[in-house]
């Protein structure tokens, strides 16, 4: 188990801790209403008045798709070398040289692949921010990254050598495809009627 699974299990004995036994609740200073202020975090509110602009979301996209991207790459490239160093265990003078740097079809897809999630992911966040709907959002954002990323595909299907900065460049585009498809979408339940 990762640590980061621990932290809602932490929340939930942090949440349970605070509040006191029911034998204890005259203990309390007044009385605290504590129904009213959960109910009113589960109401859907209007987005603010600082909601995230256009321009933000592209670089925010932009930035979560790049990160996934690297991610994704640096895991493809162990998954590679690994693949490269059992082809040449029987070689008995190359140094490990014949591995280093070793790039191929696990790194090249996972770079593609990670990058169109990050890009989806950060998009339909920034729509639903926005007060579009999460399955609005989410089906937007999966459309244009995915579009976005078709030409990183062909790229990297062509085979070895072929295009490399055309499969580099793919996190950007998914970012840049998801965040058009998502930009104009508002949700209706704030009184703003979605793009069409």
């Amino acid at each position: 188990m990762r640590a980061w699974q621990l932290i809602p299990g932490l929340g939930v004995l942090a949440s349970t801790a605070l509040v006191p036994p029911a034998d204890a609740q005259h203990l309390l200073p007044e009385r605290i209403d504590l129904g009213r202020a959960a109910a009113a975090r589960l109401v859907p509110q209007p987005p603010s008045a600082t909601l995230v602009t256009t321009a933000e979301l592209y670089v925010r996209t932009g930035l979560w798709s790049v990160g996934f991207a690297i991610s994704g790459g640096v895991n493809g490239m162990y998954i590679d070398n690994l693949v490269c160093e059992s082809a040449h265990d029987d070689d008995e003078v190359s140094f490990g040289l014949d591995c280093f740097y070793y790039v191929g079809a696990a790194t090249k897809t996972l770079w593609i692949t990670a990058g169109a999630i990050g890009a989806i992911v950060s998009a339909s966040r920034g729509a639903q921010s926005r007060g579009c709907p999460a399955s609005t959002a989410r089906l937007r954002a999966l459309g244009g990254a995915l579009l976005g990323a078709v030409p990183g595909i062909v790229a990297a299907a062509n085979g070895p050598g072929a295009q490399p900065g055309l499969i580099t460049v793919t996190p950007v585009l998914s970012a840049l495809g998801a965040v058009s498809a998502v930009a104009r979408c508002r949700g209706p339940r704030y009184g703003v009627s979605p793009a069409r």
